[in-house]
């Protein structure tokens, strides 16, 4: 009877082509040898590099990439879910979610990245009216309330002057 065989294990010996040879002896001393060869094939990277702040208003994006690798296949997934025609190593968001990036080789070595969370903040819903012209040397009040209306809570109003002629 052969004892049990233990498994190989590819990251004991790295990436490449490994000669393993095996001896199975029997309770009866009767000796069997045999040898194989086992591939380790590599991972690619899923590294992501960030191209700027994850969280920014709408109407801003940001630049996801993945590193440049020779032969590997990129596709992005948002909120778990592969983004159609995604098959870059750099995408553009500029919609809030969870992205991800999956790397793969030819040979089904894969890896996919750490998750990176987007947020993106809503512009502030307001409405602001042209004041009624005045006569000089009268003002305009900017900060009067008639001239914006909208969901003003947490809103900092800020205003500027320019001269026109």
């Amino acid at each position: 009877m052969a004892r049990a065989l233990r498994s190989h294990r590819g990251a004991a010996t790295g990436v490449g082509s490994h000669a393993i040879s095996y001896t199975f002896t029997s309770p009866a001393g009767c000796v069997y040898s045999a040898s194989i060869s086992v591939v380790v094939q590599p991972i690619p990277s899923s590294q992501l590099i960030l191209g700027g702040p994850l969280e920014f208003c709408r109407g801003d994006s940001v630049l996801l990439s993945g590193l440049q690798q020779s032969g590997v296949d990129y596709s992005w997934l948002r909120n778990g879910i592969p983004l159609p025609g995604s098959s870059s190593r750099s995408l553009v968001v500029a919609e809030g979610g969870i992205y991800r990036l999956r790397t793969a080789f030819a040979t089904g070595c894969a890896d996919t990245s750490a998750e990176v969370v987007v947020v993106v903040y809503d512009l502030p819903a307001l409405t602001v009216r042209q004041p009624a012209p005045v006569c000089a040397p009268q003002a305009v009040n900017l900060s009067d309330t008639g001239l914006y209306s909208g969901n003003l809570v947490g809103i900092q109003l800020s205003y500027w002057v320019d001269s026109l002629s």
